[in-house]
């Protein structure tokens, strides 16, 4: 939605949309969550169109800090599951 209200009204009408979308979704599940990140970096993309240059490295530094944190924890849990699965025990069913 935000896409086509941008093309269609302008930057400045679509500025508060976007901050509006990212306060939901940092609301909603949580601000460290990792679907939040694209919303700044939506967001961060408005702001360089429209000049403001220095806004924008902030929201588009805390997307991809949020996308970081979220992969480091992703590999932490595949390596973890990995480690311990030697301990798990097979059922016959899964044998079959």
């Amino acid at each position: 939605m935000n896409g086509l209200r941008r093309r269609t009204f302008g930057y400045a009408e679509a500025q508060p949309l976007y901050k509006r979308v990212l306060a939901i979704r940092e609301k909603a599940p949580g601000p460290e969550h990792p679907d939040v990140a694209q919303s700044p970096e939506n967001y961060s993309a408005l702001l360089r169109k429209t000049g403001r240059s220095d806004e924008a490295a902030i929201l588009e530094a805390r997307g991809m800090a949020l996308r970081a944190k979220h992969a480091k924890r992703t590999r932490s849990a595949k390596v973890f599951l990995a480690k311990i699965s030697c301990f798990l025990p097979i059922s016959s069913a899964s044998l079959d």
